[in-house]
């Protein structure tokens, strides 16, 4: 990571571990990177109590430099906390929706959602991109951030410290 400045790297979270003391461990020691990670947390419905956590843990990465990101959001117009999305500094569409439909049907809906990420000025990532063809159908309606399979597959972390 450290000799590749100007690559990004996503490290993922599910709620419950944003309750231990070494997640916070590891995030600090990670802290001179931050600016090279992007925190995403999966989204799903949450009880009150995990949001609330969500915000808090939120708000501590972002002081340490870290942009967060809601992962696998399948539908940002039937978003339920859309204040714990303005937090967020961006969200990532989940592969589900790309694999599991029809590609003019899921480019309508992600560029509404482009849309509205955009007015927030908030970063919009749509995963699960696994050919050329998908590539280039995302990126002539405006969406330039994308993963998936085509451009790589996921590295463990002990990897990436070289």
């Amino acid at each position: 990571m450290k000799t590749n400045p100007h690559i990004k790297f996503s490290i993922n979270f599910e709620i419950a571990q944003l309750q231990f003391n070494e997640t916070f461990q590891f995030l600090n020691q990670l802290q001179p990177l931050a600016q090279q990670i992007f925190i995403e947390i999966t989204e799903r419905q949450y009880d009150e109590k995990d949001v609330a956590l969500a915000r808090q843990f939120m708000a501590y990465v972002q002081q340490l430099g870290y942009r967060v990101l809601f992962d696998d959001v399948d539908n940002l117009l039937m978003h339920d906390d859309l204040y714990t999305l303005r937090l967020a500094d961006g969200l990532k569409f989940s592969q589900d929706l790309i694999q599991n439909n029809a590609l003019p049907d899921v480019l309508r809906q992600l560029t509404i959602c482009q849309e509205k990420l955009n007015q927030q000025d908030k970063l919009f990532i749509v995963e699960g991109v696994n050919s050329e063809l998908q590539a280039q159908r995302l990126y002539d309606i405006g969406i330039q951030l994308q993963q998936g399979y085509y451009f790589g597959k996921p590295h463990k972390i002990e990897e990436l410290l070289v």
